[in-house]
């Protein structure tokens, strides 16, 4: 009887860990980012997971200004996950900003590379200034691929690697399995 207890403990932790949140920017990122470039200004904080404030800048990743799972989809947040990025690793995210740096990766094919936009105060997707500075944005300059057509791309025609499976998948498998196997032992 204690194992089934054990059992149904764990799996129902392992739902809970499995389930999507709902979600924003890793919580560390915009300060990691901020720390890691020595920027001036923020990308975002707490207040950004419940309202839209001048420093939310959560769209330099995000398809939205509230973030969500699976909406970092902007062409920054590409170039991060292609350079290694992960959710919630602070590490990582270190190491794609390096990577991206050393790259000299133009998301916005303005002829400043992204890392230097930020330092810049700007939105590497865009060139806007988000700084707080109030400076107008530089015109635009659409990214071509390596096929010619009008879709961002990575310096000179990069290509994209798919994105890695969710693990939350496997993890809700699994904790079925144990549910399944906890209700076959009681019988």
């Amino acid at each position: 009887m204690r194992s089934l207890r054990t059992l149904t403990s764990i799996s129902v932790a392992i739902l809970v860990a499995a389930a999507p949140g709902l979600a924003t920017a890793s919580p560390p990122f915009p300060e990691a980012i901020k720390a890691d470039l020595s920027l001036t200004y923020s990308l975002g904080t707490a207040a950004c997971l419940t309202t839209t404030t001048p420093d939310c800048h959560c769209t330099i990743c995000h398809t939205g200004v509230m973030g969500g799972a699976g909406t970092s989809k902007q062409p920054f947040a590409v170039a991060m996950k292609t350079a290694g990025l992960q959710i919630e690793n602070v590490a990582s995210l270190q190491a794609a900003l390096a990577a991206l740096e050393a790259q000299k990766t133009d998301t916005d094919c303005d002829g400043t590379p992204d890392i230097e936009q930020l330092k810049q105060g700007r939105d590497p997707n865009t060139g806007a200034y988000i700084d707080g500075s109030g400076r107008p944005t530089p015109p635009a300059t659409p990214c071509m691929s390596a096929s010619g057509g009008d879709q961002p791309a990575f310096g000179c025609g990069a290509q994209l690697a798919r994105a890695p499976a969710p693990w939350q998948g496997a993890a809700t498998l699994l904790a079925a399995l144990g549910a399944a196997l906890a209700r076959r032992r009681r019988r």
